[in-house]
């Protein structure tokens, strides 16, 4: 009785309530998902407001990442993301120049 008693908390431990899958299996989906999300975000920043195509940015990031020796991989990445942001930062500057810049702050204060 008391083997299984064990066993069942044990049954309990390894799976998620969801559906039913190993607790890694859920942490790892979960991992993937954020990692996806940050991604997302972090090239919709760098693109700045579509200044720069999202899909120029995709591609900048990860031919850095892919091209980047191993020890300075995390460093390039960030340089080339500031470097597009930049970028998009003086491409909506000659394109748009101030005027496009105003409605921020009025979404904000609302």
């Amino acid at each position: 009785m008391h083997t299984r008693t064990n066993k069942n908390k044990q049954d309990l431990l390894q799976k998620s309530d969801k559906y039913h899958n190993n607790i890694v299996t859920t942490l790892l989906q979960s991992l993937i998902r954020s990692m996806v999300i940050l991604t997302a975000y972090t090239c919709k920043w760098a693109s700045v407001r579509g200044a720069l195509p999202q899909p120029i940015v995709v591609l900048g990031i990860s031919t850095a990442a892919l091209c980047a020796p191993k020890r300075k991989r995390i460093l390039t990445i960030i340089m080339t993301l500031v470097s597009l942001r930049t970028l998009g930062e003086a491409l909506h500057g000659y394109v748009y120049g101030n005027e496009d810049w105003e409605d921020d702050v009025l979404e904000y204060e609302e």
